[in-house]
């Protein structure tokens, strides 16, 4: 009986909070795999890697809600880190503006040609994909280029905790975007308009939503993140590079879907979205320390991050009742 009376809470905690019980599990097996998982060193890392993922899936969550699929945020982002790393030997904040305005203009590009000419999300995003990859490569054929060291040590100041340089700006960006990406969605009219649209489009129409409107939105706001995420890493790794963004595209889609996002809109919440960040990059964390300690070769940690990947969606789903 008692049992029959907390079910229905459990269940409701489960389904709200499953992506954070999976982390803090991941994190318990991780600890038991490999001696001191759980460190002040290995969680700082974390964070720097979250946030360029969190900052991706941040449009890319938005776009999904819609019900539409952005595949070029990857490409954004190095093409974003190319221009970066161009215009800043003339200037910072030409080489900053830069990288977001062309950012901003591809997601432009998608939304519209997605809202007003009906195509579907998946053609157009694979297409802005070639176009900003190619124009990377074009613009940055190999790694290199100049980052100011002004704007690195903006993005990564840090303190030292306990002999541990800790990332206040990174960690300042994750809470930043955290709370932007849930009052926009919870708590401001264009959130409630993308949950419409993505619940039902048709309906939404008759209820007076500017849907074409909104996605447009979404798209820029897609294309704007993603710039966003590629200064991020142009300020970490310190060059521009035509493929650094690659992996993104499929980390933003893990992030948002094990986060509890329908993949056919209407459903989910850019604080669950986070923590998805966090398992991807805990994830990473963990395959890196693999490699390192000789356990794997680099090639097996990539086979086995996209089969505990799956499991984890699996799982996610069959918790969720789905």
């Amino acid at each position: 009986m008692v049992q029959s009376k907390l079910s229905p809470k459990l269940k409701k905690f489960a389904t709200a909070y499953t992506v954070y019980v999976l982390l803090i599990l991941f994190w318990i097996a991780s600890s038991l795999f490999v001696k001191n998982f759980i460190t002040l060193y290995n969680m700082v890392t974390i964070v720097i890697v979250c946030t360029s993922i969190s900052l991706v899936s941040l449009g890319q969550n938005m776009v999904i809600l819609t019900g539409g699929i952005d595949l070029s945020v990857g490409a954004v982002l190095s093409l974003a880190t190319a221009l970066a790393s161009i215009f800043m030997k003339s200037d910072t904040i030409l080489g900053v503006a830069v990288a977001l305005a062309a950012g901003l203009l591809i997601g432009l590009f998608n939304g519209l040609i997605v809202s007003k000419l009906k195509i579907e999300p998946f053609i157009v995003t694979l297409g802005s994909m070639g176009i900003a990859s190619g124009l990377a490569l074009y613009l940055r054929p190999a790694p290199g280029g100049y980052i100011s060291p002004e704007f690195i040590n903006l993005v990564f100041y840090s303190i030292k905790i306990f002999d541990v340089n800790f990332p206040i700006t990174c960690f300042l960006i994750l809470v930043l975007t955290t709370i932007f990406g849930e009052i926009v969605l919870l708590k401001r009219n264009l959130g409630r308009m993308i949950y419409a649209v993505g619940g039902n489009e048709q309906y939404a129409r008759l209820m007076g939503v500017p849907v074409d409107r909104v996605k447009i939105i979404c798209y820029c706001i897609s294309g704007l993140t993603a710039a966003l995420a590629g200064l991020y890493i142009s300020a970490m790794t310190r060059v521009g590079s035509p493929s650094v963004g690659d992996p993104f595209t499929l980390y933003s889609i893990i992030a948002v879907t094990l986060g509890g996002t329908s993949i056919q809109g209407g459903v989910g919440r850019y604080i669950n979205t986070v923590g998805a960040a966090i398992i991807v990059a805990s994830i990473e964390r963990l395959m890196n320390q693999i490699g390192v300690l000789g356990i794997m070769g680099s090639w097996f940690t990539w086979i086995v991050e996209g089969i505990f990947l799956v499991i984890v969606i699996v799982l996610s789903m069959k918790v969720k009742g789905k």
